[in-house]
């Protein structure tokens, strides 16, 4: 509703501020990538542990928030993007983002939304662009 295009609208300002103004953004990254993690599996009508393959995978407890309107799919992509952002601006977090944003991105490969799955995809992608091309590749200090 309402609440998911605010979320979606903030999300993608904090993408621009991280892709625009990196330097500034720093001390805010750890703080963005939270939030990101938090609302890129933000899906109140699906429920993804379901074992059951009954037709019960959508939760119907919330009558407030119907899957017609459910608009949190535009959260989950442009958190999506919000983590690339950050995989481009900041490649000195690489070893940060595989140990914290890789298994995040990974389980959401099962995501229902096809779009929002594709920007996952990308996303992934982008940490492993930016793995080859980094000189901040993950390498014992040792060496």
């Amino acid at each position: 509703g309402e609440n998911d295009d605010l979320r979606e609208s903030a999300i993608q300002v904090l993408e621009s501020c991280v892709l625009w103004c990196p330097g500034e953004m720093q001390e805010f990254t750890a703080q963005i990538v939270d939030i990101s993690l938090n609302y890129i599996t933000y899906d109140p009508n699906y429920n993804y542990d379901s074992e059951d393959e009954e037709d019960d995978e959508y939760l119907d407890d919330d009558d407030d928030y119907s899957d017609d309107e459910d608009m949190s799919w535009k959260v989950r992509r442009s958190c999506a993007k919000c983590l690339a952002a950050i995989v481009q601006a900041r490649p000195e977090l690489l070893c940060d983002i595989y140990t914290r944003v890789s298994p995040v991105l990974i389980s959401r490969f099962k995501e229902r939304e096809k779009s929002v799955r594709l920007d996952i995809f990308n996303t992934y992608s982008c940490i492993l662009r930016q793995t080859a091309s980094s000189k901040h590749a993950i390498v014992p200090e040792d060496e």
